[in-house]
């Protein structure tokens, strides 16, 4: 678990990189256009940003097969994170895909879509990890982890089939017209104002997980403990408590990726009176499920250890303190 987290931050950097705010500017920019039934603007959105997202990830691709041992060896210390670190490669080119096919289907108002195809991604995902998991047993930390991310990669490859039947049978046929077209800078130019700052500050944010990865097992070693229970410990806290304070986010996340598109098509038709409604009613609902989250993981952190993890003594403080 911990040399999984430990790759995972290292994914999520290279994530920012290769999607860095695109998808919500996609969100954004078709349903602006949709409100307007500017279907082929809608159509140059969507080639623009997945063009910009391939060229990113190809970018990206090279990087780490040109530094992949360089990050394995000075960062982590060791070279057993360079097959997962390899891994990375169809991980970011299938993620970034999906990320924008999703904001895609966001923007159109066709949440169904991207729900079923994330329930199809976790459904495979669950699957096959611990089928492997079962079938290898007992097996070495280091190959469960690639299991892990194997199983991220399959995950999304069942993810962006879903997208793609979806996207062949829903797709309209643009009508140009002199009116609604829209030259590839000029997306870019719409694109780029929305995805940078929001880019920015999902950087610094994976930049701190990923610097919490590395030095957090640098300073538990320091302190006496040997590199197994430093990555050990590094798991426990991230692969176990971390996602228990991170259910009040699939809340919010859902609440943003729904309230972004809602916004966008609603100051293009200056509905300005929604448009504050929607914002306080998504506060309200994010308030309703974060205050008894909280109290619940504050109050009954022993008796939820136990039940989800039966591991008392390190999960009990764990649970506290993060809260």
């Amino acid at each position: 678990m911990g040399l999984f987290q430990m790759i995972m931050s290292v994914l999520m950097v290279f994530l920012i990189f290769s999607i860095f705010g695109i998808p919500t500017a996609v969100s954004k920019l078709v349903a602006e256009q949709n409100s307007k039934r500017n279907h082929y603007a809608i159509k140059n959105i969507l080639g623009v940003a997945l063009s910009l997202t391939l060229l990113i990830s190809i970018f990206l691709s090279f990087f780490i097969l040109l530094f992949g041992e360089t990050i394995s060896f000075k960062m982590f210390k060791t070279n057993d994170m360079l097959a997962p670190i390899y891994l990375l490669i169809p991980a970011i080119f299938l993620i970034s895909t999906t990320a924008i096919l999703s904001s895609y289907y966001y923007g159109l108002k066709m949440i169904i879509i991207p729900s079923i195809s994330q329930i199809i991604e976790h459904l495979a995902r669950f699957i096959i990890v611990l089928g492997f998991l079962y079938y290898v047993y007992p097996v070495d930390p280091l190959y469960g982890a690639l299991i892990a991310i194997s199983g991220i990669i399959i995950g999304e490859a069942f993810h962006l089939a879903w997208l793609m039947v979806m996207f062949n049978r829903f797709k309209k046929k643009p009508v140009p017209s002199s009116t609604n077209r829209l030259c590839h800078i000029v997306i870019l130019k719409r694109i780029l104002p929305i995805a940078t700052p929001i880019g920015i500050s999902g950087l610094l944010n994976v930049l701190l997980r990923l610097l919490n990865s590395i030095w957090i097992p640098q300073k538990l070693i320091e302190a006496g403990y040997t590199y197994s229970e430093a990555i050990g410990i590094f798991g426990r806290i991230t692969g176990m408590t971390m996602p228990l304070i991170m259910l009040t986010f699939m809340v919010t996340s859902a609440m943003v990726t729904n309230l972004v598109p809602n916004l966008s098509e609603q100051i293009a038709l200056k509905n300005y009176r929604n448009v504050n409604n929607n914002i306080l009613f998504s506060i309200k609902i994010t308030l309703l499920v974060s205050m008894p989250l909280a109290a619940v993981c504050i109050f009954f952190s022993e008796p939820l250890g136990i039940f989800l993890y039966i591991y008392i003594t390190h999960y009990k403080s764990y649970s506290k303190e993060f809260i």
